[in-house]
């Protein structure tokens, strides 16, 4: 995940005219780091709805 997150804000960076970078890693990093807690969620009712051995498997 790390290698494909660098490579993804490299290509990012280097896409984006210089005056919209800012606006572009702003709403990348919100998309990345302000959806943890909707994901959280989900674990939350996932686990409550599986068996424990299907959340091992899930959780790798």
């Amino acid at each position: 995940m790390n290698i494909k997150g660098t490579e993804m804000v490299f290509r990012l960076q280097t896409a984006m005219e210089e005056e919209k970078r800012g606006r572009v890693m702003g709403l990348y990093s919100m998309a990345v780091s302000g959806m943890t807690p909707f994901g959280n969620l989900l674990d939350g009712w996932l686990a409550s709805h599986m068996a424990q051995w299907k959340r091992c498997l899930r959780a790798g």
